[in-house]
């Protein structure tokens, strides 16, 4: 993947995990006003987990340190 053309626009961006660094697909697209762009670090495996419970299934504080309690979910 060492195309001028795709270094050129952009479309491959390095991110990092833990423990190495390596290459996605940035958006292919561009738009005028709009900056589109893939991030550059990922999170831990898990490390957005009470978010998602919360924001995205709904569930309230004491049913996700029910989940943790039961090892259902780590902490």
């Amino acid at each position: 993947m060492r195309e001028p053309q795709m270094s050129a626009r952009s479309l491959l961006k390095k991110i990092k995990s833990a423990d190495k660094a390596f290459a996605v697909a940035n958006a292919p697209y561009r738009m005028s006003r709009s900056i589109i762009e893939t991030g550059t670090t990922l999170p831990e495996l898990g490390g957005d987990t009470r978010e998602v419970l919360k924001n995205v299934l709904g569930l309230a504080d004491d049913e996700i340190k029910d989940l943790v309690a039961r090892a259902i979910v780590e902490n």
